[in-house]
């Protein structure tokens, strides 16, 4: 198609009002899905090439792109609000009238996000003028967010960071209204959601919910991790681990997986503690500062990164065998997620 084309958002509209999926409205001639080349030819720089994903602007218009199987294809593409100023009748009630109100309205960052997943769509208020908005439509920009037993992974070892001792009780914060006191919050929703109990620290922090589960969840749990050992490529260690198995078939295992996942969670946690405090702090030029960090550079470049990605999985896959997922709506109506701007405050109480 001609490069001069110009984006026209009375025909945006038009569509829109003729039932059309916002993803599958027009933009300049194309659409979500649709071939690169179709918008214009393009060189891809080294680095593109080696992400496999790009942004170029068409008639100040972003199109993002991806390259799947040789195909160059549009993925996202973004319509600032300046280009939406002509319509006569703004177009988030436009939207809200021909696709009822949004699936969530989301406070980020200061931002509001109003998020229309059946469009792949998510619309941004300009400074929350709600009379003039910016159209996030496939990947262009923010998501909405979304929760699995990976999230619970990290907010409960984010907790466990701080603490001199694994094993030592989370402080309970009892102030509604604090920081503290929402983070918490948070991660007792995730408990929640994923069926891990109520209880920092008597259900999540002792690991019992482990002893707790029902025999189906044990059984995939068991069986999980005996595909671990199946597709070791140390076919001696995993032949020694089927042996020792065997011998102990009359033990519990629950207590094994309990002992185990603990084992591995007390590693994670020293890892992430490590990785958090691995920078030397430099004021200025500092011969001896400079050199002890090169040494502390060595060592946390030699950590093999794919085997900690493994325990994160292994970790995560332990809290949840289901492997569920929830979005931040379903969270905040079903679990308790607290429905603030976590983003924000923390924000501003580092800068306060």
């Amino acid at each position: 198609m001609p490069q001069e084309a110009k984006f026209d958002p009375i025909a945006f509209v038009e569509a829109l009002k003729q039932g059309q999926k916002i993803c599958d409205i027009k933009v300049c001639g194309v659409c979500i899905g649709d071939r690169f080349k179709d918008l214009t030819e393009v060189s891809l720089t080294e680095q593109e090439l080696r992400s496999g994903s790009w942004m170029r602007m068409q008639s100040r218009i972003r199109f993002y792109g991806v390259e799947e199987e040789g195909v160059k294809r549009i993925e996202g593409i973004y319509i600032a609000a300046l280009h939406l100023k002509p319509l006569a009748v703004p177009l988030l009630e436009t939207i809200q009238h021909y696709c009822g109100p949004a699936y969530f309205v989301e406070q980020r960052m200061g931002q509001t996000y109003y998020h229309y997943p059946k469009h792949k769509t998510i619309l941004s208020p300009v400074s929350n003028n709600e009379n003039l908005v910016g159209v996030h439509i496939g990947n262009a920009g923010p998501r909405l967010p979304i929760y699995t037993a990976y999230s619970l992974l990290d907010t409960f070892v984010e907790f466990l960071l701080p603490l001199d001792n694994y094993q030592r009780e989370i402080e309970i914060e009892t102030n509604p209204g604090s920081l503290q006191y929402y983070y918490q919050q948070r991660l007792t929703s995730l408990l929640r959601a994923f069926g891990v109990g109520e209880e920092l620290n008597s259900d999540l922090g002792s690991c019992k919910f482990i002893l707790a589960r029902n025999p189906d969840e044990e059984k995939e749990v068991e069986a999980f991790l005996l595909d671990l050992i199946k597709n070791m490529k140390d076919r001696e260690f995993a032949q020694r681990l089927n042996s020792m198995r065997g011998r102990h078939q009359q033990a519990s295992s629950q207590f094994d997986i309990y002992l185990f996942f603990t084992s591995l969670l007390t590693f994670y946690v020293r890892y992430k503690r490590f990785v958090a405090n691995n920078s030397i702090s430099l004021e200025g030029p500092s011969f001896s500062l400079e050199f002890a960090s090169y040494y502390t550079r060595q060592v946390y470049t030699s950590i093999q990164q794919e085997a900690v990605e493994k325990i994160r999985t292994i970790l995560a896959f332990i809290l949840d065998p289901a492997q569920r997922s929830f979005d931040k709506k379903q969270m905040i109506e079903q679990f308790g997620y607290p429905d603030v701007d976590l983003e924000q405050m923390k924000s501003q109480e580092d800068y306060y």
